[in-house]
């Protein structure tokens, strides 16, 4: 039998492969947006500051791409 998903063969299950990266993708998009939101409050100078990576956008999009992975995952669309 299969003991760990992620070191199936791909052959005999290709649907599990893809569950396993877009669980993965789910997972690290989640991830990245909680980030995001605390990297902002860090203080620094100025001339560092890069307001594109750090819009509120940025978050959502990555929350948005959690959401998208977790509702493959369970069968329904966007």
């Amino acid at each position: 039998g299969v003991i760990c998903v992620k070191s199936a063969d791909p052959m005999v299950l290709p649907e599990r492969t893809f569950h396993v990266a877009t669980y993965k993708r789910a997972v690290y998009a989640r991830a990245k947006a909680s980030l995001l939101t605390q990297f902002a409050t860090v203080t620094r100078r100025d001339s560092a500051e890069n307001t594109g990576k750090e819009a509120p956008e940025r978050a959502e999009t990555f929350l948005s791409f959690s959401q998208q992975a977790v509702r493959s995952l369970q069968g329904r669309g966007r």
